[in-house]
């Protein structure tokens, strides 16, 4: 056809220049728009889907005075009285488009009978969109009324996300697909938007500042519905940030009791002090209230554990008998800050008391061990039996670390999560979306949240990986409007 000629490659794009474009380019634009309009006229297949991609691009929309007529007045007065039965008794599904149709087809012109069909289609998107729930998907089926006399009045519906139906919609699929949002019939978010479209159906004549209203009313549920949740999200804020700070006070006290662990240690303490002790004596040094130990105790009745199993002299066995109440006190003390299950907890006191015995029982047959391997320790007892730590001594191992996860991975992070993004994460149980909630200001903690009453603290290292595996990817978010006319211009060009 010539309007296929005239579009080469398809109408999106077609028009590249600045504000400026030449006159040639403009009228080149006019004369396209008028032989599309007449080819369509005469019913040609080909001026259908030119017709259709004229109408969603949005370069289109940037050129003065396109020759687009205006909707017919029959067509306009007919979907008039649909409204107000539609505002009565809802119709919806097939009975709808076929009113729509018949009406268009009875009554307009067929640039018009074509925006109805856009306009269908686009509410088919809505209708099946999976993320959309039942009863926010039925409020806005409600719509396709008011939004076919929308499109109608206002051609660039599909070109402009400006809009102010468009905007309407857009910002009601983006509540509703809200992770956090309560969608349930009776939800207070679901009710509010049942009086907005019924307010719309009533109100609406020819007005497009009706839509504006309208979107004042939307924001005004959305900022109810960011209060129900406030109380809450301080609340997981609160437990966040304290969880980030006993974190970072774990880290330091791995890193302390790294430099004072032996090479000779055994095994299982190093196991206990790194996977438990550090989280006690982080727990100590983040606690509000009052603790059955402080920071510094736990880290005195480590150095006293470290120096308890070392290797001893003989002389040293009368100072470990006087040390092992204390310090089986101080251990029992300390251990009621976390939650160290009773098997775990008997085992390893098992182990040290063999640990024990075996000191004493080494020590017995070696009653004058040389003093240079006693010396180099980073811990020894003083003669008033209390421990004292050298920076300078032999150093244990260095505590265990996760994978760090790669630059492209914490890329990610920096680059494109913001407080407020949709995400789709398997935390073990499949992949499902949720709400970033909240960030830490050190970004190393992450907040993940999902109605009811779901929420999760990720660490940094861990969302990385998260990403890096492809278990966590952030959700565009684009409206079903927006799906379905991408979907129209995806269609190759007809010719």
């Amino acid at each position: 056809s010539s309007a296929a000629r005239h579009a080469g490659n398809g109408v999106p794009g077609l028009v590249h220049g600045s504000p400026g474009s030449t006159l040639t380019e403009h009228h080149r634009i006019h004369e396209l728009v008028s032989t599309t309009l007449s080819e369509l006229s005469q019913g040609l297949p080909e001026a259908r889907l030119q017709a259709a991609r004229l109408l969603t691009d949005p370069d289109m929309f940037g050129m003065a005075d396109l020759p687009l007529p205006a909707v017919e007045p029959p067509l306009l007065e007919s979907l008039g009285q649909l409204q107000t039965t539609a505002a009565v008794a809802p119709v919806t599904g097939a009975v709808l488009l076929g009113e729509l149709t018949d009406r268009a087809r009875d009554a307009g012109s067929p640039l018009d009978q074509l925006t109805v069909e856009i306009v269908s289609l686009v509410f088919d998107y809505i209708y099946n969109d999976k993320r959309l729930a039942d009863p926010i998907k039925q409020q806005l089926l409600r719509l396709q009324v008011v939004a076919v006399k929308a499109a109608l009045i206002d051609r660039s519906f599909f070109a402009r996300r400006q809009h102010p139906m468009r905007r309407l919609i857009d910002r009601m699929t983006d509540l509703a697909t809200d992770p956090d949002a309560e969608v349930h019939v009776d939800a207070p978010l679901v009710k509010g938007m049942a009086e907005v479209v019924d307010w719309v159906l009533v109100k609406f004549d020819t007005d497009l500042a009706t839509f504006e209203q309208a979107l004042e009313r939307i924001e005004a549920l959305a900022d109810k519905e960011a209060e129900r949740r406030a109380e809450q999200l301080a609340r997981l804020t609160d437990e966040a940030a304290r969880g980030e700070a006993l974190a970072k006070a774990a880290e330091e006290a791995m890193s302390q009791l790294s430099v004072r662990i032996d090479r000779q240690s055994p095994a299982f303490m190093k196991d206990f002090l790194y996977r438990w002790w550090s989280q006690v004596i982080a727990e100590a040094q983040v606690a509000t209230g009052e603790a059955p130990v402080t920071g510094d105790e736990a880290m005195r009745t480590a150095e006293a554990l470290i120096w308890s199993v070392a290797p001893k002299g003989a002389h040293e066995i009368p100072r470990l008998a006087a040390l092992l109440p204390k310090l089986i006190g101080g251990l029992m003390q300390g251990l009621k800050l976390v939650r160290m299950p009773i098997d775990e907890r008997e085992t390893f006191f098992a182990a040290l008391l063999r640990a024990h015995t075996e000191a004493i029982d080494e020590a017995k047959l070696q009653p004058a061990r040389p003093m240079a391997e006693r010396m180099a320790a980073p811990l020894r007892m003083r003669s008033d039996g209390t421990i004292q730590f050298t920076a300078q001594g032999q150093r244990g191992d260095a505590p265990p670390t996760e994978e760090a996860p790669t630059l492209l991975a914490r890329g990610l992070l920096d680059a494109e999560l913001r407080r407020g993004d949709r995400v789709e994460v398997d935390l073990g149980e499949g992949a499902r979306t949720f709400k970033v909630a909240w960030i830490s200001p050190s970004q190393q903690l992450y907040v993940l949240t999902r109605f009811p009453d779901e929420a999760h603290s990720v660490q940094r290292p861990e969302l990385a990986q998260l990403f890096e595996a492809g278990k966590a990817r952030v959700i565009e978010r684009r409206s079903s409007l927006d799906r379905a006319l991408e979907s129209i211009n995806a269609k190759p060009t007809a010719g």
